[in-house]
């Protein structure tokens, strides 16, 4: 719509609510398409959730399952401050990655869970920031279960973050070679439905900022809210990531990378090293089928890597380096 501005007239936007009529009969077949779809939305969100708690009560010494979650920028804050630094784009925003990780006791098999967030000045969500806030964690993980083999990582499941083909090449050239496991399992949650346990950890997280801010502090930069942080979450880590570990991950990327066909169907992608450029697609997460081989169940496809990623490798005898 048209609207005038300071004596000049420029079209502006306006989203509004518009009464749709129609015949009953047209009412009831649009019913009908619809129901389909709302069922298979509520079979894909059940059968997800009861995958994640039948890896929980599955998991050995040897596996370990990693919850993750981008949770809302936190908008840095003044314990007092001008009503024109309340306004606009003045403060800071930081990136807050939020992982809770599940294992199991190696001497009583009990279920243990500890808590992460990594934070950052860089508001980057896509896959190479998502590597670059998983890295520390997975460092962390391996001293703590030095005879991993597999990992299962939750997410949810969004095309610009964890659900795409950078993040299914990050998965098979990075995140897996970090972790050095046989397999590596990722699952994404039924669009819409993908809160769990790391929004708890960001929610904590933002209550204990805004009660420091509340008694007079200052949250007004990254490293004063990640440090105030550290000091004042006793069962969260807090971890600080600079924005050239992102820019790092970057360079493991190729230059073109073909998309896979169906990109939105997948709920969860394997890999195994036994398999190490191929990414078994499918529509449901399965644990009857093993990482490496077609599901007969919820298969859809296979994700092929290209195999001529860069790697510096040096060799024993003559210390070249290979292109693989």
């Amino acid at each position: 719509m048209k609207i005038i501005v300071k004596g000049e007239e420029k079209i502006c936007q306006k989203t509004v609510k518009e009464e749709v009529t129609c015949m009953q009969e047209e009412l009831v077949s649009i019913l009908e398409d619809s129901v389909v779809k709302f069922l298979m939305h509520v079979r894909n969100i059940n059968h997800q959730q009861t995958t994640m708690n039948g890896i929980k009560k599955m998991l050995t010494s040897n596996d370990v399952l990693i919850h993750a979650d981008f949770s809302e920028n936190y908008v840095c804050k003044y314990g007092r401050e001008v009503q024109s630094s309340h306004f606009g784009g003045s403060k800071q925003q930081i990136t807050l990655h939020t992982v809770v990780v599940y294992h199991s006791s190696p001497d009583t098999l009990e279920l243990k869970v500890t808590s992460y967030c990594s934070l950052s000045d860089s508001l980057r969500h896509d896959p190479s920031a998502i590597c670059a806030h998983l890295k520390p964690i997975i460092m962390e993980i391996k001293r703590s279960q030095p005879s991993l083999k597999t990992a299962h990582i939750f997410t949810d499941s969004p095309v610009t973050q964890y659900r795409n083909r950078k993040m299914f090449y990050l998965i098979a050239t990075f995140l897996a070679p970090e972790l050095g496991v046989d397999a590596l399992n990722w699952h994404y949650t039924e669009s819409g439905h993908g809160k769990g346990a790391p929004d708890g950890v960001g929610g904590c997280l933002k209550r204990i900022a805004d009660s420091l801010v509340g008694r007079g502090k200052d949250m007004n930069n990254f490293n004063r809210l990640t440090d105030e942080l550290a000091a004042n979450s006793k069962k969260i880590n807090v971890i600080k990531i600079a924005a050239e570990s992102i820019e790092s991950v970057d360079k493991l990327l190729p230059k073109k990378l073909k998309a896979f066909k169906g990109t939105m169907c997948i709920h969860q992608v394997t890999w195994t090293k036994k398999y190490q450029f191929l990414l078994q697609a499918r529509h449901l997460s399965c644990l009857l089928c093993s990482p490496g081989e077609a599901c007969s169940h919820y298969g859809i496809g296979v994700i092929k890597l290209p195999i001529n990623y860069s790697r510096n490798i040096k060799h024993n005898k003559k210390n070249q380096t290979w292109l693989l």
